[in-house]
């Protein structure tokens, strides 16, 4: 089974070295953001990935590679970058298939429907609580990187009321980098952040993740955030949309079956009986529990863009790289 796994993935990705090895771990599926921060999932599932470790004596620091909305054999060029550049800076480097053990395939339309997010949440928590009993693997030093709906998972496992249903101990990511993320979601709590550094880095001609709603849910969890945040670095690249990392996709693709949800509100999590509602044309309301989904119903538009770009790629690879060696004293 194992020589199966890999003989494919070699196949769809063919990045991955002579090295790369399988790893299994057990995760858990949530029906939506309120079980996974009452710890009540609908069931525990395996979940299959590849793990490449540099060879030479170790242990050695780690990238996890939480894959995008379109699944990791579908989207997984961009992925292979990422995982790429980590491995040339000699990081070891786990990316995993939260879909199929599922029976989803691409959720760009959301398909997955309100399981989607929390359940990738569960599934970057898990590998990185299998990762740190790997003796080759430095536990101090897990990183978390991910493009799109992966890059919305990097930022929520830096958010501590998730992180510490999730984890055992003290065991937290040692920095997270997420390219162009989407994300609904924040909280209201004595400690918000988990303590990890972060990097975000959004394309300002982005139409599918608008920076404008993205940047305004993380600086508001910075403001709700009663405890001093860690570093959290923005940067912003001019003629960059969506998907920069899609090298194949050469000229601007249109997709309509995928929504921006610019007009949506962002939902803040903490009241005793009611959600903190913020659009980005400036309303704010806090609304009960019950009545949320109304306000979620029909906000998103339909048709999006996206386009590969080398050149943005190259510099947020690099930027990448950098933040980890910083991070390590490198």
């Amino acid at each position: 089974m194992r020589n199966l796994l890999l003989a494919c993935l070699f196949i769809l990705l063919p990045g991955l070295s002579a090295s790369a090895e399988t790893f299994e771990f057990t995760s858990r599926t949530y029906a939506g953001m309120p079980q996974i921060q009452k710890g009540e999932p609908t069931n525990e599932i395996v979940i299959k990935g590849i793990l490449d470790v540099p060879s030479g004596s170790g242990p050695h620091p780690a990238l996890v590679v939480a894959h995008s909305c379109g699944g990791w054999t579908a989207s997984g060029r961009g992925e292979q970058l990422i995982l790429d550049a980590a491995k040339q800076a000699g990081y070891a480097t786990l990316v995993y298939d939260s879909f199929d053990p599922r029976g989803w395939q691409n959720v760009c339309s959301g398909t997955a429907g309100a399981a989607g997010t929390p359940s990738l949440i569960a599934d970057a928590f898990t590998a990185l609580n299998a990762l740190s009993k790997d003796s080759r693997i430095r536990k101090d030093a897990i990183f978390i990187a991910g493009a799109s709906m992966g890059g919305m998972t990097s930022w929520f496992a830096a958010l501590e009321p998730l992180r510490r249903r999730q984890v055992e101990g003290d065991l937290r990511f040692s920095g997270h980098i997420s390219f162009y993320p989407s994300g609904d979601h924040g909280f209201i709590a004595d400690k918000v952040f988990a303590g990890g550094p972060i990097l975000v880095m959004f394309g300002l001609d982005d139409d599918w993740t608008p920076p404008k709603r993205v940047r305004l849910m993380m600086e508001r969890q910075k403001a709700y955030s009663k405890e001093a945040p860690p570093e959290i670095r923005f940067v912003e690249y001019e003629n960059a949309r969506h998907g920069w990392l899609n090298l194949d996709v050469r000229s601007v693709k249109y997709l309509s079956m995928a929504s921006s949800r610019l007009n949506c509100p962002l939902v803040y999590y903490g009241g005793a009986s009611s959600n903190h509602l913020i659009w980005v044309d400036g309303r704010e309301m806090d609304v009960p529990f019950s009545e949320t989904g109304k306000h979620l119903a029909g906000c998103a538009s339909s048709g999006v863009t996206m386009e590969g770009n080398a050149a943005i790629t190259a510099k947020s690879l690099a930027e990448m790289v950098s933040h980890m060696n910083r991070l390590l004293g490198r």
